[in-house]
């Protein structure tokens, strides 16, 4: 387990790598090229015990590079995570995927202590209400993470969201890929209606014209 640099969690936390979705954007994909080490989805037993050796409360993000939920993971890696999960109760655990409706028939119920995190972009808005609409079945605090947000949302009901998080793109063309603030707008404008706290990543400073809205659920702070 990590310390990290993303702004919205303190450690990272990888007891399965790699990820079969094959988006062009993955900075995951694109370490484990860099480094010549394979991304096929591999499960890592030795990690499992890495929250209980840290005693201070923390917020741990899931599998940063792999999707626990993809349809090609085993359910039996799911249900050690969980367990895991389970028994470092004094942490909160934040998991992100890409795949919501098999986040919501894993077979196994969220432990108390996790957060279930939908990734939408904007590329495909009509893919992405499919996905929400999904996503409203997984039985846990729900945050939505808008990153890389390379195009315009959906119209957003957001009313079973706890959190939004909102980021560009950062590698390799980055200039090509940049969030517009007619795209931020809607996003904020909803989270507004809902009264729904907005975590805008530091990413964004070169786009957005205004102060960046950093906030956090209040269950987080």
């Amino acid at each position: 387990m990590n310390r990290t640099k993303i702004e919205w969690c303190d450690y990272t936390w990888n007891p399965v790598t790699g990820c079969k979705t094959g988006c062009w954007y993955c900075f995951a994909q694109r370490m484990a090229t860099r480094f010549h080490r394979s991304f096929e989805p591999a499960f890592h037993p030795e990690r499992l015990n890495e929250p209980l050796r840290v005693t201070t409360p923390a917020k741990i993000f899931v599998c940063s590079t792999a999707d626990l939920f993809g349809p090609w993971i085993e359910q039996q890696w799911q249900r050690r995570v969980f367990q895991i999960c389970a028994a470092a109760a004094w942490h909160t655990f934040l998991f992100l995927t890409k795949w919501p409706n098999e986040m919501a028939n894993t077979g196994e119920t969220f432990p108390l202590d996790a957060w279930a995190g939908l990734t939408l972009t904007g590329e495909v808005p009509s893919l992405d209400a499919r996905k929400l609409a999904l996503f409203e079945q997984v039985e846990a605090p729900h945050f939505l993470s808008f990153e890389p947000l390379l195009g315009p949302p959906p119209d957003l009901n957001l009313w079973n969201i706890e959190w939004v998080i909102v980021g560009a793109y950062t590698g390799a063309g980055a200039k090509q890929h940049a969030p517009s603030a007619a795209w931020i707008d809607p996003i904020l404008d909803a989270a507004a209606r809902y009264e729904i706290p907005v975590f805008m990543k530091n990413n964004l400073r070169p786009y957005w014209p205004g102060e960046l809205r950093q906030e956090w659920p209040e269950e987080l702070r």
